[in-house]
């Protein structure tokens, strides 16, 4: 995919490449979307932006109405319009039933999580990131200390 961010930043996959990336699908227009995007803040800040991002693509029409939204709500990660809305290839490709919908994508571009609730964030999202992180880190610090070594 390649998007152009609501600030004007353009986006590709290759944008998350190594990261965890939480993608929602979602509109203006839903109001049970609304409540959903508000809980990403949390989400966002609470994991490293090294190791984790939030890309998020509203089936809006309407850019004006979305934009306006982004500004009032103020909504974490980086905000993409998709005006295909529900022909969106999105929508085939992850079978997406209903907005909000969301998605758990690992560093290496695979789908771990299907149908993601931010209100069960933790075991679905914040338990994996957090054991990625740990361990990445935990490598690098072997690493460091092979070459102080030599």
């Amino acid at each position: 995919f390649e998007y152009e961010t609501a600030d004007n930043k353009k986006v590709t996959a290759s944008t998350y490449l190594k990261k965890y990336l939480l993608v929602t699908y979602w509109s203006t227009w839903e109001e049970a979307c609304l409540a959903e995007m508000k809980k990403l803040r949390k989400i966002e800040e609470r994991l490293d932006s090294n190791y984790f991002a939030v890309l998020n693509i509203s089936f809006d029409h309407d850019t004006a109405a979305w934009r306006k939204r982004l500004e009032t709500d103020t909504i974490a990660g980086d905000n993409v319009c998709d005006r295909a809305a529900w022909n969106s290839v999105h929508v085939e490709k992850i079978n997406i039933p209903e907005l909000p919908y969301s998605i758990l994508v690992n560093p290496y571009s695979r789908i771990l999580r299907y149908r993601v609730e931010f209100d069960k964030a933790e075991e679905q999202i914040f338990k994996p990131v957090e054991k990625f992180i740990k361990e990445d880190k935990e490598k690098k610090e072997k690493e460091r200390k092979k070459k102080t070594n030599k």
